[in-house]
């Protein structure tokens, strides 16, 4: 059975790196982030992944932390901000950083 497995799992022909297309790629050998971070709804993402750091982030921050892009995570806090959730924070001549409201 164990020549098999080794077969099927570590002498198979494969490629080096998975073939894009769409959907979530999950990789096995690298650090993945926590798993409210990828499921659920972008506004339920995005609220965990600030309540998970605790301090203003920018919207940059939160795509990569949530693995999304920044246009989706951007109009998703407009609808966050529009809710009450979450306030915005802007300091002159810095990005905008957001943070959840208590």
């Amino acid at each position: 059975m164990s020549s098999i497995l080794r077969k099927l799992l570590i002498d198979s022909d494969r490629p080096a790196s998975p073939k894009s297309g769409s959907g979530r790629k999950i990789v096995f050998d690298k650090a993945q982030p926590d798993i409210t971070l990828v499921t659920g709804s972008i506004s339920e993402r995005i609220e965990a992944f600030m309540l998970s750091i605790g301090e203003p982030c920018t919207v940059s921050e939160i795509a990569h932390g949530i693995g999304s892009n920044a246009s989706r995570v951007s109009s998703s806090i407009k609808r966050l901000r529009e809710m009450g959730k979450v306030e915005g924070v802007k300091v002159e001549g810095c990005v905008a950083e957001y943070v959840l409201k208590e």
